[in-house]
């Protein structure tokens, strides 16, 4: 009962940022010997898809904000060159 309550109160939602946290957690982990050697292809596995799905999702939220910037860009040339047209007699 107490653990559901906690649960609730809490944000369950998993980031970016926590995503990449694990991911040094892994490393630092192998780098002081925390895992026998017949669990380490299991963890380089995993590691390894985690580490290509984050480099994708970084990759695509920078195309997504450069397409941002791009279009924000395009609307405030539009919105110039329409106030620049209203100006004129």
């Amino acid at each position: 009962m107490l653990v559901n309550t906690y649960m609730e109160n809490q944000d369950t939602n998993l980031v970016m940022s926590d995503l990449v946290i694990l991911q040094r957690i892994v490393q630092v982990a192998c780098e002081r010997g925390a895992f026998r050697a017949d669990e380490m292809s299991q963890i380089g596995q995993c590691y390894d898809r985690l580490s290509s799905w984050l480099i994708h999702m970084q990759a695509s939220q920078a195309s997504q904000a450069s397409q941002a910037s791009q279009a924000s860009q395009a609307s405030q040339e539009v919105a110039g060159s329409k106030t620049k047209q209203a100006e004129q007699p």
